[in-house]
Parts: structure tokens; sequence; C-alpha cells
């Protein structure tokens, strides 16, 4: 299987690494890096995690990275893992999912 990171994903971990990088650039950097580690584990192990709150996504919670955890939002498409997006365990994680994905993304 491939992954794909969608265009929430692609931000999200832009403005991850932007917030940590404001206080410390290297953790920011080892933050990014654990993060596309454990994406990458996805490829062996696509299911990963647990059903998603949002119909046909799923959820893995990270252990504690750096000062917080995060939730990584993923659906499997035939031979795609497409990453929607990823998310601080500080965030309204509710909120954010009631949002959805863009319509080009579905």
């Amino acid at each position: 299987m491939r992954i794909t990171y969608l265009s929430l994903a692609v931000l999200d971990l832009a403005e991850i690494r932007a917030y940590i990088a404001a206080d410390n650039p290297e953790s920011a950097q080892r933050v990014g890096s654990k993060l596309r580690e454990i994406i990458h584990k996805l490829e062996q192990f696509p299911n990963l995690g647990k059903p998603g709150r949002v119909f046909g996504t799923r959820e893995l919670n990270t252990s504690k990275i750096g000062k917080t955890t995060y939730i990584l939002v993923y659906r499997l498409k035939q031979d795609e893992i497409q990453v929607l997006r990823v998310l601080s365990g500080t965030r309204d994680i509710h909120a954010i999912l009631e949002e959805g994905f863009p319509e080009e993304e579905n």
C-alpha cells in the first residue's frame, strides 16, 4: 500500500512543526520525523488504531511525542492509505472532524 497525504494533513503537519519551532526548532524536527515514522507504519499495518468518528475513516492515537499526543485520521481506498488529518490531542478533535473534509478528497 502507498501513503498519500491529503491537503489538510499537509497543512496540519506544517502547522504543528511551525508551532513547535517557534520555541524549539530541533524539537519540531524530531516531532515531525516521529509523526512520519508512525504514519509509515501504516504501510505494514493499515488497520492500526480504531474506527474513526467520521464514517469510513480510522484514527490512530500516538503515544506522547514531546509534550503531547497526536491523532492521525486516515482512510483506506483500494491500495492507498489516505492521511486526512494529523491533529494535536490538545485540540477540539470532535469540532474539527465535524467540519468534514473537502469534497474533492472524499
